[in-house]
């Protein structure tokens, strides 16, 4: 037998043995996932590890790193945080796999208490320009870069550091070109001034003038009369933010979705029902179904009619409320009417014609590699700029991707991708964050926790507001302080709090301490972790919609705080369905009673 045929055969042989194997581990992959064999695998970690031990970190997503590699890289970012740099320079010859190599010198680099040389920044973004943080450390670079250096550091490559693609259905489309001369601008100020003084009388007189209208613009003049109406709302007069609201009506065509509401409220609150109904109905037909009016109109015309007695026309408004899903308006319309709610939380799968591309191209790679030692953030972080690098239509098995890989804030934004193109993932809008979760567990309803975190953060552990507020719960060092002392316990640093153990830990026991001084009024907790227990107390002693909860939160002064509560609120319902958890909110409130927290009573020890 000559040479080549005996080379011919024994490849040939090979490629056989390769085929049974592969077809033996993707066979004993299926019977893990499917739950076959003699008897179910009773425990997730045991189908885990099986999974590993066949090359899958999940049942779509083959692992990047060998367990080894899992190990040592996750002892090297703790060395590197710990500024150990011998020793973990003593195990980088131990690695197979040096695919997270860049991220684990950016920690370095990056390392609040260090100075990086210009030289180690210039090689840093030279071989490790497409990660996510080249933006940063080539900011950092430039402004080391000495005047020898003609040609300075490699600049990352333009990319939209986002997988967002959703739109504003309220945004206006015409835009106005207006000169900003600095008799205009004075004018601004005069009409602040007032407003900020409460002359509320002398500015609707300047704004009533037709030669402040044309010098503001349409569009400015209308916004700054509905602010006026707004604050005069707030001040607790119901008659003139009507007015205004109607002036504003009259006069342009700007801002009218903002204007029927304060119009319709104000005659709400002054007991003009009818006026009321009118105005909300008119903004339900007025504006498009993915408003943010839409359903809020459509539930207080319910309302108003419920008011006035007109029961078949409160449930038509209602049942118009409840196409806005899992909207707050859109979920209490359908607890009003009786209507069940039915949510699909299944996950998509990664679809097979995409997976040949993502699990090939090396930033996903290291998105995997990251999620299996635990770096979550750093994961999601890198999987935003695969937004420039894929097909409009692979949004599905992204998503697949974020949720297998425990990636919640990328859940989000590609959920409300594909929710513009009326595919609605209700397991990724409202994802569970399964790798972070207080130390010692939940002491408060985990619903509720995950509700404010999506709301303060987008579960996105690193934020930090302008105010100072910090991490997954956006907490105020001060207030991390404060609670920490009311316990007797140490206090974190800063720095800890965008550590998510922490910043959840914290964050529950400060939820836990507002429903205690709250006596568990829900609507009352959640409004003073906005806006602070003090300016809550300011509000139930002025007697603010006392008898009525939801006129209570669209009486609220502040507008922020306005629309948090009823996003959390909204948060609680639906994570309360996921986690199949007691209604603790949503049918007393239907019913126009308060909801209270059960259970409200500590288990974390504050000092009287």
């Amino acid at each position: 037998m000559c040479i080549m045929t005996k080379l011919f055969l024994k490849s040939a042989l090979m490629l056989t043995v390769m085929a049974v194997c592969m077809q033996s581990a993707v066979a004993e992959k299926g019977r893990l996932i499917a739950g076959e064999g003699t008897q179910k695998v009773q425990k997730n970690t045991d189908v885990q590890d099986r999974l590993v031990k066949l090359g899958y970190l999940t049942e779509d997503i083959p692992a990047v790193l060998s367990k080894n590699d899992v190990y040592l890289y996750k002892k090297m970012f703790r060395l590197q945080r710990n500024l150990q740099r011998s020793q973990v320079a003593s195990l980088v010859p131990k690695l197979q796999n040096r695919e997270l190599m860049g991220h684990l010198i950016a920690e370095r680099l990056l390392h609040p208490r260090t100075r990086a040389p210009y030289n180690d920044l210039k090689k840093w973004l030279s071989r490790y320009g497409d990660h996510s943080m080249a933006p940063t450390l080539y900011r950092l670079a430039k402004k080391r870069q000495p005047s020898s250096d003609r040609y300075g550091p490699q600049k990352p490559p333009m990319v939209l550091a986002s997988v967002a693609k959703y739109s504003d259905p309220d945004q206006q489309v015409r835009r106005e070109k207006v000169k900003k001369t600095r008799k205009r601008q004075a004018l601004l100020r005069k009409l602040k001034m007032y407003r900020q003084k409460e002359y509320y009388s002398k500015a609707i007189i300047q704004l009533s003038k037709s030669q402040n209208k044309a010098l503001l613009g349409e569009d400015t003049w209308a916004q700054v009369s509905l602010r006026l109406a707004r604050a005069i709302l707030n001040y607790g007069d119901y008659k003139r933010p009507e007015r205004v609201a109607r002036m504003v009506l009259n006069h342009t065509e700007f801002r009218k979705s903002e204007a029927l509401w304060i119009a319709g409220f104000s005659s709400y609150k002054m007991a003009d029902f009818d006026k009321a109904a009118a105005y909300f109905r008119k903004l339900t037909y007025g504006v498009p179904r993915n408003s943010k009016y839409f359903a809020r109109a459509a539930f207080w015309a319910g309302k108003t009619y419920d008011v006035l007695d007109r029961s078949s026309m409160s449930r038509v408004f209602y049942s118009l409320a409840s196409q806005d899903a899992d909207s707050f308006y859109g979920q209490l319309a359908a607890e009003k009417i009786g209507r069940k709610r039915y949510w699909a939380w299944g996950a998509p799968s990664i679809r097979s014609k995409d997976k040949a591309f993502l699990f090939n191209d090396p930033l996903v790679r290291r998105v995997i590699a990251l999620a299996q030692i635990g770096e979550h953030n750093l994961a999601q972080e890198e999987l935003k700029l695969i937004h420039s690098r894929v097909p409009y239509d692979m949004d599905l098995s992204l998503l697949a991707l974020a949720s297998q890989l425990n990636l919640p804030n990328i859940q989000m934004s590609l959920a409300r991708n594909l929710k513009e193109q009326n595919m609605v993932y209700y397991g990724g809008l409202y994802p569970e964050p399964k790798a972070w979760s207080p130390r010692g567990g939940y002491e408060v309803d985990k619903a509720l926790i995950h509700a404010i975190s999506r709301q303060e953060s987008a579960f996105k552990p690193d934020v930090k507001s302008r105010s100072g507020a910090r991490g997954l719960m956006q907490l105020m060092p001060n207030t991390a302080k404060y609670i920490r002392r009311k316990q007797n316990r140490p206090v974190y640093s800063r720095a800890a709090l965008f550590k998510p153990s922490v910043n959840m830990t914290l964050g529950q026991d400060y939820v836990e301490y507002l429903m205690e001084k709250l006596n568990g009024n829900v609507i009352h907790a959640v409004a003073a972790y906005n806006a602070g227990p003090g300016n809550v107390a300011k509000w139930v002693e002025k007697g603010i919609a006392q008898h009525d909860p939801i006129l209570f939160i669209e009486s609220i002064p502040f507008t922020e705080t306005r629309k948090y509560v009823k996003h959390v609120m909204s948060n609680w319902w639906m994570y309360q369905d996921r986690y199949n958890s007691k209604d603790q909110g949503l049918g007393m409130l239907a019913q126009n009673s308060w909801p209270i927290f059960e259970g409200y009573k500590t288990a974390v020890s504050f000092k009287k």
